[in-house]
Formats: C-alpha cells, structure tokens, sequence
C-alpha cells in the first residue's frame, strides 16, 4: 500500500465520518477537508494517520484545493 492519502470533503457528516474511519480502520492514510477540526477529533478520535485542513471547501482558494487534490490517491466527497 502506498503512502498517498484518500481525501475525504464532509468528513464529519454522517456519512463521511464513517468513511474516515474504515479508511483509517483498513490502514489508509487520510487526509480531511473539515469546516471544524475539533468536531471530526471528536467523533473520531486522534489518529497517527488523519491530517485535517480546516475550513469549508466553498472558501478554500483554488491554490490550497490543488494542494490539498494533489497527491492523493483518491478523493471522497461526502459534502450534504
């Protein structure tokens, strides 16, 4: 397995958090765009392999969208 994250947008909907946690769950590295940080550590808890950029995505410049796209090994959208 590769060391790329699976970005995951809603990460503390409903159905995203579940998502978050079978991604960390199975191994994977995962990268969340979250407009509270403190709410997904919350629900799931502090994890070696969870980074958090914080903020909502309808905010979020092109440039950090990119930054945050690239790299990854797939992106999840979870946004209600």
């Amino acid at each position: 397995m590769d060391n790329n994250p699976v970005l995951v947008i809603g990460a503390t909907g409903r159905i995203g958090r579940q998502v978050v946690q079978q991604l960390l769950g199975h191994g994977y590295p995962v990268r969340a765009i979250v407009r509270d940080a403190e709410k997904l550590k919350s629900l799931v808890g502090k994890h070696d392999n969870l980074s958090v950029c914080q903020g909502s995505v309808l905010d979020l410049s092109e440039e950090v969208f990119t930054e945050e796209v690239e790299g990854s090994r797939a992106v999840v959208s979870c946004l209600g």
